[in-house]
């Protein structure tokens, strides 16, 4: 792990080792138990606390019950950074909850990979920049970050509505085992709904949903493979084909293209917008036979890049020589007394062309973009 790693506690980590996996809501005095964890990972230092809304359990959480957590992260100068709740149809309702749990909980906001997903919602980029820009014109510390491709990485059971994850990953199996429950999830992924971010209304087809990362070896075969050629392969609908693996391997992670290129392209053209990655990116060495990742750039600069910093480790800051390697410019930013916010190390991005005597470095430091840091 590089050394510019830093951490956040997970809001949903801390609901599930005092709640477990249920849909329920924290007593006081549960909450103030959740509090205290949060102090604890704070003091361990915890750059502030995170949220993933829309996997379970995390969707049983409350905006208050987020308010009280970051709060607790802001006393340690923490932020609170967040994929939000919904990032389709109601993905401005979403942006108004961040930036209230933001006010109330006195802390800075980052918005982990904006975008506005699924076929029926291209072309909104403009307004989710343009309530971002106002926000922050009006004194709200808030930024985002986002990745250069179409496709999110997530859970495939993210597909399922959130109420059938109720009480954990072994109950899930049993409803899609059950016949009048699995009709009943079937229902509602087809039935349009702001009530949850519905992925299967947000793509094209079976055929935008790649199987990425499985955990059940019997299901290595179909790594690689979209939904699309599954369904054909098992000669099944391609919903029962779904639910059917998610039987076999609940924990499989996908690679969904449910996005347009400009409403990515205009994300990334925000002066408040970092890189991200949404899953670590690995040099062509290091793939094993369980890992096909969205892919990433993969030009000769990061293996070379990787190398440097291993014999160069006392000089990372430093601008390269005219005989260095071509490494992303945030490779060599530093840190900043002039940033007074946490710093969660660079974001790197081979998209930042590489610094050069004639392109001075950018007057944001790198390492204030409150980004969703990743390693290659």
């Amino acid at each position: 792990m590089g050394i510019n790693l830093a951490s956040y506690v997970g809001a949903t980590q801390v609901r599930r080792f005092v709640l477990g996996d249920d849909n329920v809501q924290p007593t006081p005095a549960q909450l103030e138990q959740m509090k205290s964890l949060v102090r604890d990972a704070m003091k361990d230092g915890a750059v502030g606390v995170s949220t993933a809304l829309e996997y379970a359990p995390a969707p049983y959480a409350k905006t208050d019950e987020l308010i009280a957590l970051a709060a607790e992260g802001g006393k340690f100068g923490g932020i609170y950074s967040t994929h939000m709740r919904n990032e389709s149809d109601s993905v401005l309702d979403a942006i108004d909850e961040a930036l209230r749990i933001g006010r109330e909980a006195h802390v800075p906001v980052e918005i982990w990979h904006i975008k506005v997903a699924g076929k029926n919602n291209w072309g909104r980029m403009p307004e989710v920049v343009a309530k971002i820009s106002a926000a922050r014109a009006a004194g709200a510390d808030v930024t985002a970050d986002t990745y250069a491709y179409t496709a999110w990485f997530n859970d495939f059971s993210a597909f399922v509505p959130p109420w059938a994850h109720d009480g954990g990953t072994a109950k899930l199996v049993e409803r899609l085992k059950d016949p009048a429950t699995r009709q009943r999830i079937r229902k509602e992924m087809l039935t349009p709904s702001k009530g949850w971010d519905n992925e299967w209304q947000e793509i094209p087809g079976p055929e935008a949903i790649m199987i990425g990362v499985v955990q059940n070896p019997k299901m290595l075969p179909l790594q690689g493979k979209r939904l699309s050629e599954i369904a054909k392969i098992w000669n099944k609908d391609p919903i029962d084909a779904l639910l059917d693996f998610l039987i076999e391997d609940p924990d499989t992670g996908v690679a969904v293209f449910g996005m347009s290129q400009p409403d990515v392209t205009l994300a990334l053209q925000q002066p408040w917008v970092a890189f991200d990655n949404d899953l670590p990116a690995l040099r062509p060495k290091e793939f094993s036979a369980r890992s096909t990742l969205i892919p990433a750039p993969t030009e000769p600069s990061r293996a070379s890049c990787a190398n440097m910093f291993a014999k160069k480790k006392s000089s990372r800051s430093k601008t390269p020589s005219a005989n260095s390697p071509p490494c992303p410019r945030s490779a060599f930013a530093s840190p900043t007394a002039a940033c007074s916010k946490p710093a969660c190390g660079p974001t790197w991005s081979s998209s930042i062309p590489p610094p050069s005597a004639t392109s001075p470095p950018s007057t944001t430091p790198i390492s204030c973009q409150r980004g969703w840091t990743t390693f290659w």
